[in-house]
């Protein structure tokens, strides 16, 4: 019942705005058109009806990730809970308590980066970068997405470090920038079950290798 009611309280304050504005072009027909009132009340009231509707399932459905996206964030802090299956050609990261849940990489990559863009890549022998998503999955729906890096010849996988302005300039210029990952962010935790760390340990020994700041 509690529930019911936030999902009720939520859905009427994502569309008040477009209440007001669904009943104003409404009176204004209505105005226009008087002997069509009863038809366009009609038309007014069911379009009310579905949009409202709609709202509600896509509530229900934000609410569903972020339950289930809680509970990822809960099991990822142990990774020898994950366990690596191939499946045809991919490696898919299993919860060893219940193998809904799952951490999937990307069929394809985003995009390559520019060689050495960021100077964190610096201590890269080979330049190539590339850009891929990672899908947390719950059976076969997408719960989250967080974007990793492929580095040196895809010796690392990676999360893309966070980057900020350490230094200031002029104006809205920036001396120097500074990388960094957040220890209790989801997607680092993701890292320490799906990344690939070559000559490191953890992401914590890449962080000191590429010169990336972890808080």
């Amino acid at each position: 019942m509690n529930d019911l009611l936030k999902i009720v309280k939520i859905c009427v304050e994502k569309i008040k705005d477009e209440f007001l504005l669904f009943s104003v072009v409404a009176l204004v027909l209505m105005v226009a058109f008087p002997d069509s009132k009863f038809p366009i009340f009609i038309v007014y009231g069911t379009a009310v009806f579905i949009y409202v509707v709609i709202t509600v399932i896509r509530i229900r459905g934000h609410k569903f990730n972020n339950r289930f996206l809680q509970n990822v964030e809960l099991y990822l802090d142990n990774p020898k809970d994950w366990e690596m299956r191939m499946i045809g050609d991919s490696e898919i990261y299993f919860y060893s308590e219940d193998n809904n849940y799952k951490i999937v990489q990307g069929d394809a990559s985003l995009r390559d980066w520019e060689p050495r863009i960021e100077p964190w890549m610096n201590n890269f022998p080979d330049a190539n970068v590339s850009e891929w998503s990672v899908y947390i999955k719950h059976g076969e729906n997408i719960i989250a997405e967080y974007m990793f890096m492929s580095c040196d010849g895809a010796r690392y996988f990676i999360p893309i470090p966070k980057k900020r302005c350490a230094e200031p300039g002029e104006g809205h210029t920036c001396n120097r920038f500074e990388y960094c990952w957040h220890r209790n962010s989801i997607e680092y935790k993701v890292g320490g079950v799906i990344g690939r760390f070559y000559n490191c340990e953890n992401l914590e020994e890449v962080a000191r290798f590429c010169g990336i700041i972890i808080e």
